[in-house]
Parts: structure tokens; C-alpha cells; sequence
């Protein structure tokens, strides 16, 4: 029978700092409506500096069309895959680059929500060499837990239109070597969501974003109409 939770009790924390991610060994124990209690058990969680990530979609308008930038981004996870027992091989990614919309951590002074539209600008620049002002980001829903059950980490999802003949370039990068390699592209947004469908966009991300400014896009008033 499934019990519903009241309380869940820190019975031992331990953190964990190996570096970049860090790490929460908790000892937990539920507390449950009728009196009753779990036993206590172990709950590993992953953090990092800046806990949430923010997450842009940019999107122009070209002769009838909408679409989408992207980029190629280095995801060491991704290899590592294979060399698991037993190995998991992903047949749509021979090197580790996964096609992703903007994103990153929100630096020391941008840690407020109120600043979360600050960051994403600031990595559109960084990450794709488009400057954009941070008050023409707009919030694209609510934000979400990529994995709930391993990391504290929600993302928070805005999107922003630039005009139709922007272009993107380098960045200028955070200085890390993830940032050294990949490309960019201009997507229809529908070949975009048909690439999501087909296994070659497989970030959870990029796809939640695809699929929530379509919906934004189709919830328009018509063009003439009321």
C-alpha cells in the first residue's frame, strides 16, 4: 500500500567535495500520515557551484519559417557508456556531441532568479557569439528537475527571437576545453523536432525547449485576426 509522506527526516549528512560535482551521502528516514516510519536508508546527491542551470532557446523567423539555433556541445558521458559493464552503446552518436540549446550556471551575481535572464545573455555570448539584451529573453515555462532522483539541479527555461538575419559565431568560451569543439546550426524548428524523434537530438533538454516553443508558436493569434 502506498503511504503518504509527511516529513523526511536527515537522520546523517556527509558531503562529498571532489571537485567540480560534488556530492550528498544522506541517511534518510520517511515519516508517514498513519505514525509509521521507513527504515533508514542511503540517498546519494550530486551538486555543483550555482546549483540550477539556465537554459535558452533562440529562434528567429526566415521567409515563412521558424527556426532554431543550435550547438554541438562535448558530453564525456556520452563515451562513457560504452566502457561500462555491461556497455550501453548509443548508435546515433559515434563522438561524444550532443546537439543542445544554451546553457550554463548562473555566476556568483546572478544566483537570484531576478538574474537568471542576466546569465542565459551572457551565455549566448559566451557559447555562441550572439549578444542579446537580457530584457528580450522571455521565461518559456516552468522549470524542471533533469533527474530528480540524483541531482538538486532544476533548469530554468527561457527563449528569445533575434532577428532574421542574425548570425551566430564563436563565442568567446569559458576557457574550458568542453567549449573548444563543436558547431553551430540553424534548424527548422520542424526538422528539429523530427531529428528529436529520430534519436539524433537526445538531449532531454533541447527537447523539452523544441517542444514547448512549438506549442507557443501554434497558441498565436493568426496573422489579421483578433
Amino acid at each position: 500500500m502506498m503511504k503518504t509522506l509527511i516529513r523526511l527526516e536527515i537522520v546523517a549528512d556527509e558531503r562529498v567535495d571532489g571537485g567540480w560535482l560534488k556530492l550528498a551521502r544522506r541517511r534518510l528516514r520517511n515519516h508517514y500520515a498513519d505514525g509509521s516510519s521507513s527504515r533508514e536508508y542511503v540517498a546519494d546527491a550530486a551538486y555543483r557551484p550555482g546549483i540550477d542551470a539556465v537554459a535558452v532557446l533562440v529562434w528567429r523567423r526566415v521567409a515563412g519559417r521558424v527556426e532554431v539555433l543550435l550547438r554541438q556541445n562535448l558530453r564525456p558521458g556520452v563515451e562513457l557508456r560504452a566502457s561500462l559493464s555491461p556497455p550501453m552503446t548509443d548508435s546515433h552518436h559515434a563522438l561524444p556531441l550532443l546537439w543542445e540549446l544554451a546553457c550554463g550556471i548562473p555566476e556568483a551575481d546572478e544566483q537570484a532568479p531576478s538574474r537568471f535572464a542576466a546569465c542565459g545573455a551572457r551565455e549566448l555570448e559566451e557559447e555562441m557569439g550572439l549578444r542579446v539584451d537580457a530584457g528580450a529573453l522571455r521565461p518559456l515555462g516552468a522549470p524542471t528537475y533533469p533527474s530528480g532522483g540524483i541531482l538538486t539541479e532544476m533548469i530554468h527555461f527561457f527563449s528569445v527571437e533575434v532577428a532574421p538575419d542574425a548570425e551566430a559565431g564563436h563565442g568567446s568560451g569559458d576557457g574550458s576545453p568542453f567549449e573548444e569543439v563543436g558547431a553551430l546550426r540553424w534548424w527548422p524548428l520542424t526538422d528539429a523536432v523530427s531529428a528529436c524523434r529520430r534519436g539524433e537530438i537526445a538531449d532531454a533538454k533541447t527537447e523539452l525547449a523544441l517542444w514547448r516553443l512549438t506549442a507557443a508558436l501554434a497558441a498565436e493569434p493568426a496573422p489579421g485576426g483578433p
